[in-house]
This record gives structure tokens, sequence and C-alpha cells, in this order.
């Protein structure tokens, strides 16, 4: 969500609306670019801008989705090292990287921890039966 509340619209939409500005610019340059120029200059457009758009807040996934190794590791009451191990184990889910940062799907750490909490529960369950 964008800071004034909008919605921003889709990195695809602003890719496309690059597209559409970038050919207006070359009409008005007219024949003085060679096509292939032309295409390198638009692929190289595009991908300025698609990394930009993904590296600003507003254009990102939503936030709630995910969180950091750091968060989880705190949600979890573990090391950012053991959600590490449980990200290559498969018990949690990566839901994006950007750089060396991982993020972890925030879904998959909640079902982690709620299955925890019922294995704990239930160990607790059993050892206070026989008393």
């Amino acid at each position: 969500m964008s800071i004034d509340g909008k919605i921003p619209p889709s990195i695809a939409d602003a890719v496309q609306l690059a597209r559409f500005r970038m050919d207006e610019m070359f009409r008005r340059i007219g024949a003085s670019l060679p096509p292939d120029v032309q295409r390198e200059l638009s692929a190289g457009v595009e991908a300025i801008l698609v990394d930009v758009l993904n590296r600003h807040p507003a254009w990102r996934h939503e936030t709630d989705d995910f969180m950091s190794i750091a968060e989880a590791a705190t949600l979890l009451f573990v090391s950012r090292r053991h959600i590490s191990k449980l990200l290559a184990q498969g018990e949690l889910e990566l839901h994006h990287e950007e750089g060396s940062d991982r993020f972890v799907a925030k879904a998959s750490v909640l079902k982690y921890r709620a299955a925890h909490e019922a294995a704990i529960e239930a160990y607790n369950a059993s050892t206070s039966e026989g008393e």
C-alpha cells in the first residue's frame, strides 16, 4: 500500500507505460537511432524500472505476507541460524530474497508455531494424565 493509501498499479502496468513512452520518444527522434539500439535502450530502461520498483516498498509484495529471518526467529524463540536450518529442511517456506537478505513466508512461520504449540500441549496432556 502506498503512503497516500492508494494501491499502486502493477509492475507490469508500469513497464507497459514505460514501453509506450519509449516508443513515443523513438518516434520523435526519428530514424537517428538504429532499431537494435532502440531495442537495447528499451530493454535497459525496463530492467532499471523493474529493479527500482521491486526495491520500493510501495511496489513490493505485501509486507504482511512475509517476515525477515530475524523476525521469524523472534516469533519462534529460536536463533536466526535455526530459521535457516528450518528453511533448508523445508519446514519453513522462503518467500523471496533481496540481495543477501532472505524473507520467510509468514503463513509458514505461523503454521510451524501452531504445530509446535500443539505438540507441546499434547505432551503436557499426556504427562498430566498419569498424575
